[in-house]
């Protein structure tokens, strides 16, 4: 929900893919989006953008995602089985228990997203396999009809790559997984499907080596800073890492032992496997062994075999292979996440069982649909009964901004405290150079810091404002280090009147910091791609241009518009994927180029307190009875810091306060005794507009005081006012 709701406010700010979020952390910012996948976010973003509440913009995805993997299931399995075979397929798979679990339990939408992409992965996959088995044996026809059958190639091997790369940037672990166990699987779904000859293993694979090569350069340009960039942050430090060990789940606690899922077991070492898995095991080697149809026979075989591997990947009978290749294994994290293609080859599996019922022997016609019903209200009821559903009535009403995010994290230390230990999830894109315990992070330092010397004479007014880029006037008449509040990482830049300066982590913190000489500066701070993503998105642009000649390879079959044939409605839709894909390109440099980034203007204030400066202010915008008003303030700290306390009132035509906000300048996760000369702060007042206040302008008035004598508000060193004027507020009608 929080990754969503930044997602949102990047989009909001025009940058189209934040790779730093950065009012993670307590506002020192985390690099989420230069590790995880994003692709599992944006439907959710959009949808928030669009004006639903976030909740609601949550649920709509899953379902959709729900939706068309129980479509794609479904049409991989019509490849092998029946209608009714093939509708079971899909209800079994759409009501895996581990899928449940992923929904309801672990709230671990990335890899329940996952689930949507495996089947077209294995339908196109199939379908390209068997489309390049066709080339091979035409040897025998002229030259125009493999040409033609090319064309049929091409679009397949593009879009089982594009599912592929779907997959990649919605669940890094399960594509990696994926490409391990998929490599000989959609060779033998081939087998299967074509039963007019046998696909030759070198034809199989140099299709899936296309496949791959595809889904792998498309989305090179998230994944390679993935690879390159990984020591950057805790994840590779063992955080998460070396978890499997503990989750090696033992052959007499693998299955729910009850005929309906209870998910009230505590799961561990592992999560329960759905005792129906044993029943249709068994009769699939039946089939394997007994069918008189050799290519179901196949098919079954290796599907069984496939599926009885995944169970063992999650036991403790396998710990000496997760031993031998632990540096690829390890990066699974827990050995459970096989049970989604325990749930895939399950599922097929199934639709085996039913197929060959009816090759047995002749049915009535009505046993083939009534068996499906059976079956598939038997697995929903199981699936679903033992679940316990949030019921929580004011989950919809529930806040995801920057400040609820700090205050989640801040009650997660204090768990984690009370019991002498911390979640890894907090800090596994914790960069490397943040050499403190987390959980101390929010707050006052354990340690004593090292201040360096006031500089009395240091402003730092605010010119323009971004999410990820920051324009500053600076003046000083001594050297100075300027500490920005946001963690170091070697992405932020820095020029000083244009001119590229050296950005070094500094402070206990390891915030990205840089020298100041002596004089008045233009100083730029923001986010810059590294050479890692430079190479990303030059091997994306060679992806992007493969899929466009496959693409364009298969527009040119029959019926297409070309100078001097006939337009046919056919032809129009032949080319509306190459036009798609064309679109999709535009996009991709846009977003590249970053030209949609907005940024804001600051209004300056100067108001100086000897200790600390207040440079600038952005007023919120036309704000409505009910609503809340942010202001955002801009601090520099001239001297170690002192505890004082802002406040921001807003005032009407009288004079009269209608409503307020005070708070630390820095914010409450900033205390004073971090704040360090040199260091600029940012703080967010958020003032709730009454809900019986009549729409007009209204004044914004600002100041300082000591929290022991908040009614003596401190006069600034250069004015004679300690009530600042620092904007207005409209205010429209309700």
């Amino acid at each position: 929900m929080y990754r969503i709701r930044a997602l949102a406010d990047a989009l909001r700010a025009g940058v189209l893919y934040p790779r730093w979020f950065p009012d993670y952390s307590f506002g020192y910012g985390y690099p989420v989006l230069n590790y995880y996948p994003p692709l599992v976010y944006y439907p959710s973003a959009l949808l928030n953008l669009a004006g639903l509440d976030m909740v609601t913009s949550l649920r709509l995805p899953i379902a959709a995602g729900f939706a068309l993997s129980a479509l794609w299931m479904f049409r991989l399995a019509r490849l092998f089985f029946a209608v009714w075979p093939a509708a079971a397929c899909a209800i079994c798979y759409q009501f895996h228990p581990y899928r449940m679990i992923d929904l309801f339990e672990r709230g671990a939408f990335a890899e329940l997203a996952a689930f949507m992409w495996l089947p077209l992965v294995a339908l196109y996959g199939v379908q390209a396999v068997a489309s390049h088995s066709h080339l091979e044996n035409g040897a025998r026809i002229d030259a125009a009809g493999r040409l033609q059958r090319a064309r049929t190639y091409g679009p397949f091997l593009a879009k089982a790559g594009l599912a592929l790369s779907g997959l990649i940037l919605t669940h890094h672990l399960t594509a990696l997984m994926t490409v391990i166990f998929f490599a000989v699987v959609l060779a033998i779904l081939a087998l299967q499907r074509h039963r007019g000859g046998a696909v030759s293993p070198i034809s199989a694979g140099l299709t899936m080596a296309g496949i791959a090569t595809v889904g792998i350069l498309l989305t090179s340009w998230s994944t390679l800073p993935v690879l390159f960039e990984l020591d950057w942050v805790r994840v590779s430090q063992g955080v998460v890492f070396g978890a499997w060990m503990k989750h090696m789940a033992g052959w007499n606690d693998m299955f729910e032992p009850a005929l309906i899922y209870s998910y009230n077991y505590p799961h561990y070492p592992t999560f329960f496997l759905p005792i129906y898995t044993i029943p249709i095991g068994i009769f699939a080697f039946y089939v394997a062994v007994a069918s008189k149809a050799g290519n179901l026979r196949l098919f079954t075989s290796f599907v069984l075999l496939s599926t009885i591997l995944a169970v063992w990947l999650t036991t403790a009978a396998s710990y000496w292979l997760w031993a031998g290749v632990e540096f690829l294994f390890e990066k699974l994290q827990f050995p459970w996440r096989w049970q989604v293609f325990v749930a895939f080859g399950t599922s097929l599996l199934l639709a085996v069982c039913m197929e060959q019922l009816q090759v047995l022997r002749r049915l009535p016609a009505y046993i083939a649909p009534t068996a499906f019903m059976t079956i598939a209200t038997y697995i929903v009821f199981y699936s679903t009964v033992g679940l316990n559903y949030p019921s929580d009535p004011e989950f919809r009403k529930r806040e995801f901004s920057a400040p609820a995010l700090w205050h989640l994290n801040s009650q997660a230390w204090e768990r984690d405290a009370e019991g002498n230990r911390i979640g890894s999830w907090p800090r596994e894109f914790m960069p490397v150079w943040v050499d403190v315990d987390p959980r101390s992070i929010g707050g006052p330092p354990w340690d004593e810091l090292m201040m360096p010397d006031s500089n009395e004479t240091l402003a730092v007014v605010p010119v323009r404002w971004g999410l990820l880029q920051h324009q500053f006037q600076v003046t000083t008449q001594q050297a100075v280090r300027l500490l920005f509040h946001q963690f170091y990482f070697p992405s932020w830049r820095v020029t000083l009147d244009g001119i590229q300066a050296k950005v070094e982590p500094a402070s206990q913190l390891a915030l990205a910091s840089v020298q100041i000489p002596p004089g008045t500066y233009d100083v730029v701070f923001e986010w810059g791609p590294t050479r890692s993503v430079w190479l990303g998105r030059f091997l994306t642009a060679v992806g992007w241009s493969l899929v466009f000649t496959l693409l364009y390879l298969g527009s040119r079959g029959e019926g297409t518009v070309w100078p001097g044939s006939k337009s046919t409605l056919r032809a129009y839709r032949r080319l509306l994927p190459l036009g798609g894909w064309l679109a999709f390109g535009a996009l991709m440099v846009v977003v590249t180029t970053g030209i949609t980034d907005r940024t804001w203007e600051v209004t300056p204030i100067g108001a100086d307190y000897s200790n600390i400066r207040l440079e600038g202010v952005r007023p919120p915008p036309a704000t409505r009875p009910g609503e809340v008003a942010a202001v955002q303030l801009w601090w520099t700290a001239k001297t170690p810091g002192v505890p004082v306390s802002a406040f921001v009132h807003l005032v009407d035509q009288t004079g009269m306060g209608v409503s307020q906000h005070d708070g630390p300048p820095g914010g409450q996760y900033t205390p004073y005794q971090r704040w360090e000369p040199g260091l600029v702060l940012n703080s967010t007042h958020y003032i709730v507009v009454p809900e019986t206040l009549s729409p007009g302008m209204y004044r914004l008035v600002a100041g300082l005081y000591f929290p022991d004598i908040s009614h003596e508000p401190l006069v600034p060193l250069n004015g004679d006012n300690a009530r600042l004027e620092i904007g207005l507020l409209e205010v429209l009608p309700k």
